[in-house]
């Protein structure tokens, strides 16, 4: 008996088991997991994400192919990498298999930089060293000297930098000497031979100033002046170095370290030398300035000369000048003896009008009238005192008679005393005590019988 096409499926279906999609899922994710426990995936990054929870997402991708990627919060600790999309990188991570979506994915543990980002890590780690050490202190910065004699150039004999700098110095300042110690400049000989040039040229001590220097180029292009042994033999020349390395964006842990960077070989030899124009621009001013000042000096030597010409004269006319001089003298000394002696006989009028003053018998009369003035004077005070006095004396007696108790007894009053005390109240005295009162012309003893009260 012949089956149709589907009753053969559900007799298959019937033999085997079904799986749902999440089993299935879930199978292949513990397959791939078990089978790729950790690799190491490069690539590019791009669709990089950052949600609220820590982690991060992105894809992982190179020419041909692309995979997704989970990096977990827990597994970043210890990544210090500012990862951006564009970025190459090396992880070491598991596939996995998300098994909501059926996404195959890498489950990232570690990143690494490749390529110029692995360089640039390095560098900026280098770099942050070397700043710490102290290399690149303004204050060990040494100057340039303003007028060098000769100049130390180390770079590729056969560079267009060593060209650059030649035209320069020939066109900005051709007196200084220029010694140039060729070196490799890149590649893994680089460093030790561009360390071997510079320690020739600062302890030879030939060289007011060292360029070091190369063109432009690549992260790696440049690489062999992010040396950190050349760093520290930067640090210890005695010399002034310009570091010019690569163009005006680049930049090198020489570039750092030397006492002044350019930002091309063709910047450095300007740095590096005086205007050379600018310098017989200068000085022809100032030999503008000085003969301008020779003139100067020698018009007012020709009129300081002129001025004592002009004062010399013939002994003669000195003669009669002092002469001149004799007679004014003579005439200021006749006047001063007569101003002299017309002083002295005013002085003598003065001491004997004076002395007839004093005279013995005209003080005397003088004495006596002022003693007769005082005389008078003497009485009239006198008399004026008196009569003062006995106005005021009466004045007294008055007052006192009027204050007087027998007085007031004159006109009607009386004063009772008890026991030689003066009574005020009815309250001092008591039945049967003796009174003595005290009227103008006596006293009059008493008994007391009875006491009545207002």
């Amino acid at each position: 008996m012949s089956l149709s096409f589907d009753e053969a499926m559900t007799e298959q279906h019937t033999e085997q088991q079904i799986l749902t999609v999440s089993e299935l899922n879930k199978q292949t994710k513990l397959c791939l997991e078990g089978h790729f426990s950790s690799v190491w995936v490069s690539g590019e990054i791009s669709n990089l994400s950052r949600p609220m929870s820590g982690h991060m997402y992105f894809t992982l991708k190179d020419d041909n192919a692309q995979i997704r990627c989970a990096f977990f919060k827990y597994s970043q600790k210890g990544n210090t990498l500012n990862l951006k999309d564009g970025d190459q990188i090396t992880v070491r991570a598991k596939v996995s298999l998300y098994p909501q979506r059926g996404d195959y994915q890498l489950i990232v543990q570690s990143v690494q930089m490749t390529g110029e980002g692995a360089l640039q890590q390095q560098f900026e780690a280098l770099k942050k060293k070397l700043a710490e050490a102290g290399l690149f202190a303004p204050e060990h910065k040494k100057p340039l000297p303003v007028y060098p004699k000769t100049l130390g150039v180390i770079t590729s004999a056969t560079g267009a930098a060593l060209q650059d700098i030649l035209n320069i110095l020939s066109r900005r300042y051709p007196l200084v000497k220029v010694r140039i110690y060729g070196c490799l400049v890149q590649g893994d000989s680089a460093p030790a031979d561009i360390i071997s040039a510079l320690q020739k040229a600062d302890t030879e001590g030939l060289c007011d100033t060292i360029i070091l220097g190369r063109g432009g180029g690549s992260l790696e292009d440049l690489w062999a002046f992010n040396n950190e042994a050349l760093a520290q033999i930067i640090y210890t020349a005695q010399t002034p170095i310009i570091s010019a390395v690569g163009h005006e964006v680049d930049f090198t842990i020489a570039d750092f370290v030397a006492d002044m960077r350019a930002p091309t070989p063709s910047a450095a030899a300007e740095l590096a030398t005086p205007d050379g124009q600018a310098l017989i621009g200068e000085l022809k001013a100032k030999q503008a300035r000085l003969v301008q000042w020779v003139q100067r000096f020698i018009q007012m030597a020709m009129q300081k000369n002129r001025q004592l010409h002009q004062r010399i004269r013939h002994p003669k006319h000195f003669l009669q000048i002092q002469k001149q001089k004799v007679d004014m003298l003579y005439l200021s000394a006749e006047k001063s003896v007569h101003e002299k002696l017309a002083s002295h006989a005013t002085q003598l009028q003065q001491l004997q009008a004076r002395l007839s003053h004093t005279h013995p018998k005209t003080q005397l009369q003088q004495y006596r009238q002022q003693c007769d003035k005082l005389l008078q004077r003497l009485i009239t005070t006198q008399t004026q005192q008196i009569t003062r006095s006995q106005h005021h004396f009466t004045l007294l007696v008055q007052q006192l008679h009027a204050l007087s108790p027998l007085a007031v007894l004159s006109r009607g009053y009386s004063i009772a005393k008890s026991h030689n005390k003066v009574v005020s109240s009815i309250e001092n005295i008591c039945i049967d005590d003796t009174l003595h009162t005290r009227i103008s012309d006596g006293t009059i003893i008493s008994k007391v019988e009875s006491i009545e009260t207002l």
